[in-house]
């Protein structure tokens, strides 16, 4: 299974009518996904040319200058917990009633796959865990990690039950998340996802 398996399921279950990812790369996953309306954001895209409505920026500018909102989003942009708890942020303010968003690389396996700036690595998943974290901290969300595709994370609004980090997630050790992931993440099989 793979990112955009997760995507095509809740636009097929909820009948979602626009999309829009952040760091679109090389399109991999937007041509993989079905949705009436795609919009794709990328400061540095692979490819120049796209048969979706596609914007040459960062998310930031983009939520800054665009008001649109979307049904369901999926962040796989710039994997700095910095930078990706401002994606996620944004993406609640711009998700309409119902909607969900997607988070990739939300599972590293290892330490050295979480090193930030990129290190040129084969697996790279960033940081990505840490602004996950501290959203799992807000008890009006529902989320869970499917533990496909180096871990999709899936938020919608609703309740969950809220873990105490006691430190800024921003310093959070590896170590300290790989005793605690399962529970921390949420972790579910993509079995579970017809659950959701």
């Amino acid at each position: 299974m793979q990112r955009y398996d997760i995507i095509n399921h809740f636009i097929q279950k909820y009948r979602y009518q626009s999309y829009l990812e952040i760091g679109t790369q090389g399109d991999l996953c937007m041509n993989q996904v079905i949705c009436p309306i795609k919009v794709g954001i990328d400061p540095e895209p692979v490819i120049e040319k796209h048969n979706y409505e596609f914007h040459k920026m960062t998310s930031d500018e983009y939520f800054k200058k665009k008001k649109m909102f979307f049904d369901i989003i999926f962040i796989d942009g710039l994997h700095h917990a910095d930078q990706v708890f401002k994606d996620i942020w944004n993406s609640l303010i711009n998700l309409n009633k119902g909607g969900t968003i997607v988070v990739h690389d939300c599972n590293p396996l290892t330490d050295a796959a979480t090193v930030v700036p990129y290190q040129f690595m084969m697996t790279w998943n960033g940081d990505v865990y840490r602004a996950w974290l501290e959203f799992r901290t807000h008890p009006d969300l529902k989320m869970a990690v499917f533990d496909i595709d180096e871990g999709c994370g899936v938020i919608q609004r609703g309740h969950q039950k809220p873990i105490n980090l006691k430190m800024n997630f921003l310093k959070i050790p590896y170590e300290f998340f790989d005793k605690n992931r399962v529970k921390w993440l949420n972790v579910l099989p993509y079995e579970k996802i017809s659950e959701w």
